[in-house]
């Protein structure tokens, strides 16, 4: 009967919704896990690769904020940025620390983003 079939579209559209958080939990638990262990990675290389990482995060939560990249792209631009930082160099200043900055976040925008001027 149309009712039935009613009923069982609804419950389709039910199960699916739910299915979807469902995935959506998972990848967001599954970036946050990377999230951790990228953190944990810079803080053992010490030396500027914390710099690093928060400067490449920040572009790319930017980016993610204006719809440029997706939440689950985030880890691999961050990993990018440490693997193309000399995460041993000790800064000496805190000039040298906002140097890096700069040029991280310019390499991450060069490399990911670079037609756009207002990414982070």
């Amino acid at each position: 009967s149309p009712q039935v079939l009613d009923l069982v579209a609804q419950l389709g559209g039910v199960l699916e919704a739910q299915l979807l958080r469902r995935r959506e939990h998972l990848l967001l638990e599954r970036d946050g896990e990377a999230l951790q262990l990228l953190a944990a990675q810079a803080l053992h290389l010490r030396g500027t690769a914390p710099a690093a990482l928060n400067a490449a995060n920040e572009v790319a939560v930017a980016a993610f904020l204006e719809g440029m990249i997706g939440f689950t792209q985030i880890p691999a631009l961050i990993e990018w940025s440490l693997a193309h930082v000399d995460g041993a160099l000790k800064p000496g200043s805190l000039a040298e620390v906002l140097e890096l900055d700069r040029e991280t976040r310019q390499r991450v925008r060069d490399r990911f983003f670079p037609t756009s001027v207002a990414v982070g």
